[in-house]
């Protein structure tokens, strides 16, 4: 890939992928990489782009790396497009710039605002500089023409040398000599040395992909649109935004959760990905959800995609017969809440319960859990520093370095625990209130992002963040205990002949992740 790539990919997933578990090129022999470590690179990058809901060709590595080049090559091509979308409706969006109000008509529909991407927001940034319609739809032929006229508005200061107003006859598209001037001027301010490959032809090619980009580097280096809101500006913002988002609604637990749906169901060709709770309100996402989950347990005969009262009904029924999850058809926030954590529970163990071929309904207890990691981690002995834990609770989670020892004790050849920081502490709750003290929180958020990348480098399929993993919430201290169990489980069956499921001389009785 281009210079360009791997400086937005290494910019958007530093956050998503530690790069400390990355197997890179041995100094002395750089080719050809050993096969091991490029299928868990294949299998680290999938599940990056799986977890962030980027879609695919296909999420399997083996396939991937044993396809055609046709295959591979779509692979990548779809993979920088899904990230540099992604990253484009990370900076633009009115939680950070809350200016772009002034982008938004009177009476405009709610559900088109909390819908708009990155590149919808920069066409009306540029739209409304250059004084057009805002909602008006740049062709990808003029776009240099209306970037070019937008920066020579908004960088008339910065500009060094007189630049002509541009003319049509300078080349079809309307880049011409002065554009090209301009551009290259901001190229050197926006872009760092080591990429600097990247030229004003690039942007003058009919690169969409990288003069959005382009844009985007332009828009936040000058801080956004214009000058901070007056107070009434701001009071009419904070209307618009309650009238239009729903993010009160949309913790961060629930924004994982519905990445997670986005995961599970990615592979399907008729799912459109959702982006707020407000579009499971009628049911048919969590159908979709639950037959994916359990394949020919929905009759699609009978749904009706708007009937919310029906397809609530036809959800409860399914989860209490089909899952053994205690339901209320309502719909509503708490209710979805509570549902999906029982769901996300039941999906995280599946793969576990089969290894353990459990009866159907079984599901392992957190006490299960909680012993296997206990002996395999005594099992260790001087070569893990961790004590054992008392409940998932313990605080001494909060530094991950349990977790990290716990896969190194599976895996002991792959886990390099040189990468961990043990000299973070536990952490506590004052005795004024319950809010924990952190004075090391860098290190904790870097210690639980090297165990989801190896989590994920060994194909563990993982939706936790790594705030959810320091604050020790349930939810996410289950799900790595249960994916790093079912990694040891997959290892043991595969390396005894009989089939049999067993590890650290203890019987488990799984029922996480059903």
């Amino acid at each position: 890939t281009s210079s360009n790539d791997d400086f937005i990919t290494a910019e958007y997933a530093a956050e998503f992928i530690d790069v400390r578990t990355i197997h890179y090129p041995d100094i002395f022999t750089p080719l050809p990489i050993d096969d091991a470590h490029v299928f868990e690179n294949f299998q680290l990058l999938l599940a990056f782009a799986k977890a962030i809901n980027i879609a695919l060709p296909t999420y399997d590595a083996q396939r991937a790396i044993n396809g055609d080049g046709g295959v591979l090559a779509q692979l990548v091509i779809d993979f920088m497009h899904g990230v540099s979308c992604a990253y484009l409706s990370r900076v633009m969006n009115v939680h950070n710039y809350h200016e772009l109000v002034r982008l938004i008509k009177n009476n405009e529909d709610a559900t088109v605002i909390r819908n708009l991407r990155g590149r919808e927001w920069l066409q009306r940034w540029i739209n409304y500089i250059n004084g057009a319609r805002v909602r008006c739809e740049i062709d990808a032929a003029q776009f240099n023409r209306q970037l070019f006229n937008a920066m020579k508005i908004k960088l008339r200061d910065e500009i060094s040398t007189p630049i002509v107003h541009m003319h049509a006859q300078h080349d079809d598209d309307g880049a011409g000599a002065e554009c090209e001037a301009l551009m290259v001027q901001q190229l050197i301010a926006l872009i760092p040395a080591e990429f600097a490959v990247i030229t004003a032809a690039d942007l003058l090619s009919h690169n969409v992909m990288l003069q959005y980009l382009f844009a985007a580097h332009l828009f936040t280096r000058h801080g956004g649109c214009w000058s901070a809101l007056s107070l009434d500006e701001q009071v009419s913002c904070k209307q618009q935004i309650r009238r239009f988002d729903d993010r009160h609604l949309d913790s961060v637990n629930m924004t994982v959760y519905l990445h997670w749906i986005n995961g599970v169901l990615s592979t399907q060709d008729s799912f459109a990905p959702i982006s707020s709770v407000k579009d499971l309100g009628c049911g048919y996402v969590l159908l979709q959800l639950l037959d994916a989950m359990r394949p020919g347990c929905v009759d699609w005969s009978c749904i009706h995609r708007h009937n919310r009262v029906a397809n609530w009904n036809v959800v409860k029924k399914i989860c209490d017969q089909q899952f053994g999850l205690n339901v209320v058809a309502d719909g509503d926030y708490k209710t979805m809440q509570s549902l999906l954590r029982q769901l996300m529970r039941y999906y995280s163990t599946c793969k576990l319960s089969k290894l353990l071929c459990l009866p159907a309904h079984q599901m392992v207890s957190d006490c299960d859990i909680l012993q296997w990691a206990n002996l395999t981690i005594n099992e260790c002995g001087s070569c893990a520093k961790s004590k054992a834990l008392k409940s998932f609770a313990d605080c001494s989670l909060s530094t991950c370095i349990f977790y990290c020892e716990l896969l190194c004790a599976i895996r002991p050849k792959q886990v390099d625990l040189s990468h961990v920081y043990y000299e973070v502490k536990p952490k506590k709750k004052t005795s004024s209130s319950n809010c924990f003290v952190d004075k090391d929180k860098k290190y904790r958020l870097r210690n639980a992002r090297f165990l989801i990348s190896m989590i994920r480098r060994f194909g563990g399929e993982i939706y936790v963040t790594p705030h959810s993993l320091c604050n020790i919430e349930y939810r996410a201290v289950l799900a790595v205990f249960a994916v790093i169990m079912t990694i040891a489980m997959s290892d043991r069956k595969s390396s005894n002949t009989n089939g049999s499921v067993s590890y650290g001389g203890c019987v488990v009785v799984d029922h996480a992740y059903e």
